[in-house]
């Protein structure tokens, strides 16, 4: 039953795909300047990042035995960590906003594909909004499981469980996501309680959907590693067919959502 509400779902997207041919490329052109904005944030404070660790761990290495050498040393130690932890906060804040502005769009026009309502503006709040209180959840609860597992010595439990807490959340973030159109911007708060009653609900029907619509972009992110283009076409080529399938994914996924509910 389920395999073929999948399958029926799949062959709905298609059809939603060719009769708003225009909306849906403009989708795929709004992801792949996603995807770049995202790869070169990432690339850019990843660099940075442990450079100012690799300062740090140095200067732990050159602690000397002189109290006064030492003194400095433990200084310039936490000037750096000053500086990492800020280079962390520019991170993560530059990567909320760029999700919040430029996925919304993406969202708001998949949802517009299925529903034909039109409110960008309401639309961007409300998506910053949620897409902020779900990340924020997800950072306070992972950073505690991290502190928790230095203490007791079990990082690896502790990982998995910050992977199941993230998976979690998008699963949750996703379907309010879905439900934007339905409530107004002062329902924000019944928004979010009615994903969580109906992501409950309705687990058994919307997880195998969820996952799908991240397992499907997972395997092409790894095909195209595996690949390793080397010629600026195949790159492009590659970029545009991964934001298409991530498209494609997106739209089941809505399509599915709005089938179950």
């Amino acid at each position: 039953m389920i395999i073929m509400n999948i399958q029926k779902n799949f062959k709905k997207s298609l059809q939603f795909i060719k009769q708003n041919k225009g909306t849906f490329a403009i989708i795929i052109v709004i992801q792949i300047i996603f995807l770049i904005l995202m790869s070169f944030i990432a690339g850019y404070y990843s660099v940075a990042i442990l450079e100012k660790t690799s300062t740090i761990i140095q200067e732990f290495d050159n602690l000397a035995p002189d109290e006064s050498s030492s003194i400095q040393n433990i200084l310039k130690i936490y000037q750096e960590y000053g500086v990492l932890a800020t280079l962390v906060l520019y991170f993560l804040l530059i990567s909320y906003l760029a999700y919040a502005l430029i996925n919304g769009i993406v969202w708001e026009l998949t949802n517009m594909i299925l529903t034909n309502k039109e409110n960008i503006i309401r639309h961007q709040v409300k998506f910053a909004i949620i897409s902020f209180f779900f990340f924020a959840i997800t950072a306070i609860t992972t950073r505690l499981l991290w502190a928790l597992s230095i203490k007791l010595g079990s990082i690896a439990i502790s990982l998995i469980l910050m992977t199941l807490i993230i998976l979690a959340a998008m699963y949750f973030m996703h379907l309010s996501f879905v439900l934007i159109p339905n409530y107004t911007l002062r329902q924000t708060k019944e928004h979010i309680k009615q994903v969580f009653i109906l992501g409950k609900n309705n687990i058994k029907q919307i997880l195998p959907v969820f996952l799908i619509s991240l397992i499907i972009p997972a395997i092409a992110f790894y095909i195209i590693y595996l690949i390793n283009p080397a010629s600026l076409f195949l790159i492009i080529t590659l970029i545009i067919l991964f934001a298409a399938i991530i498209a494609i994914c997106r739209l089941f996924y809505v399509t599915a959502v709005n089938e179950i509910l």
